[in-house]
Formats: C-alpha cells, structure tokens, sequence
C-alpha cells in the first residue's frame, strides 16, 4: 500500500481537475435580491424622512437616502462574503487555465483547499488558513493537507 508521501507526490500528476458548473441564475439570483434590498432600504428610509418632513441634523433627504444604500450594502456584503468567496474560488476552478492550476503541489490543490476551508470556517479564519497554504504550495515538496 503507497504511503501518503507517494500519493501526495503521483497526485498532481494524475489528478483530473474539475471544472464546476456555475449555475448563472443563481448568481444573477443573487445581485438582484441584493440589488432590490438596497433600494428598498433606500426608499423606506426616504418615505420615512417625507412623512416627518425633516431629516435628522438637517441632512438631505437624497443624501439620507444614499447613507441608507450604503449601508444595505454592506450588510448584503458582509452577510453573504462566505458565499461571495467561494463564488470567487469556483471561478478559478472555472475559468483558469490548466497550466496555472496544475503547478500546485498539493493534495488536494489549493483552490479545492480554499472551497473546503471557505465552507467548514468562517471567512476570516478560513482567509488565514488560505493564506498559510499558499505561503506552502511552492517548490518541489508534495504533501498532503486538508483544513
């Protein structure tokens, strides 16, 4: 039975790497919830300002509606960054070219690495365990590391 060692070392060259489907609707899905939440935040906040008639500290309701928007944005933002992250991983997986993908001497690669710790962490904890791989994942070594 092959050691780990002789696996990690045959891996990369014996590995078909996947190419994920992404699925465009869901994606389209998402920025127009996203879209929709911001704007309807916006426009509450502006139908909130009209009824009263006035704006806290003399702000303009057009400026009141813009700090609405920016911040419905960045609760979409940092509510769905897990999500948005692995979005960005599939799209490597997708979209890169087999020559930057195959240099990896990892087992699993390191884009299979950053999904698996993007889904079992959270972000900021997984960016840090990606981050250590990375650092890693050069020279003629092959090993094997799962998050």
């Amino acid at each position: 039975m092959p050691s780990e060692l002789d696996m990690a070392y045959a891996y990369p060259h014996s590995r078909n790497l996947s190419r994920p489907h992404i699925a465009g609707e869901e994606v389209v899905a998402f920025f127009l919830g996203a879209a929709a939440w911001v704007v309807a935040v916006s426009w509450c906040t502006c139908r909130v300002a009209m009824h009263y008639g006035a704006t806290p500290c003399g702000i303009s309701i057009g400026r009141l509606a813009w700090y609405a928007a920016e911040v419905a944005t960045l609760v979409v933002v940092l509510s769905s960054a897990d999500c948005l992250s692995l979005l960005a991983v599939r799209l490597y997986q997708r979209f890169a070219p087999l020559e930057v993908r195959l240099r990896c001497v990892a087992m699993p690669s390191c884009s299979e690495y950053a999904a698996m710790a993007i889904v079992k962490y959270r972000l900021p904890q997984a960016l840090h365990l990606i981050y250590r791989r990375l650092r890693r994942c050069h020279g003629p070594v092959h090993f094997v590391d799962f998050p």
